[in-house]
């Protein structure tokens, strides 16, 4: 799962436009406040489905897996947030991972939400929009 999301986020700092912009999670500064800026956050965990194409013997970790995961694009207006959505979408959908010992299915577009939401938690607000996708990882 860690070569999964290592691949996914190497893909998006790839970009020129996403370069230097892809977290871990919130851009905090050195006293633990949010920092007001522009990037992407990539929230991925383990395979949502295991696939262990086997009648006997139960699951292992490594079993062919559908990876979910969801890009959070933040920005201090909703246009910002709409332009790191389209290069999210154009360096992920359809794009086949490559992973050492691994078939990769092509990522896809699962659902996500095309409006900015405000974070009125902060002042002046942040806005931000989610988008998910997946893909198989599977044994080669």
């Amino acid at each position: 799962m860690i070569a999964e999301f290592d691949a996914v986020t190497a893909r998006l700092r790839a970009s020129t436009v996403l370069a230097n912009k892809v977290e871990d999670t919130f851009k905090l500064d050195s006293d633990g406040r949010l920092v007001r800026g522009n990037y992407v956050v990539v929230y991925f965990g383990r395979p949502g489905e295991f696939l262990a194409d086997r009648f006997a013997g139960g699951q292992i970790a490594d079993d062919n897996g559908l990876y979910e995961f969801t890009v959070r694009c933040v920005g201090v207006d909703p246009g910002t947030v709409r332009l790191l959505l389209q290069e999210v979408d154009a360096q992920l959908i359809g794009w086949v991972p490559q992973i050492q010992g691994r078939k990769c299915s092509s990522v896809r577009f699962v659902e996500g939400v095309g409006t900015p939401h405000a974070d009125n938690s902060v002042s002046p607000p942040l806005f931000f929009a989610d988008a998910d996708f997946e893909f198989w990882s599977l044994f080669r």
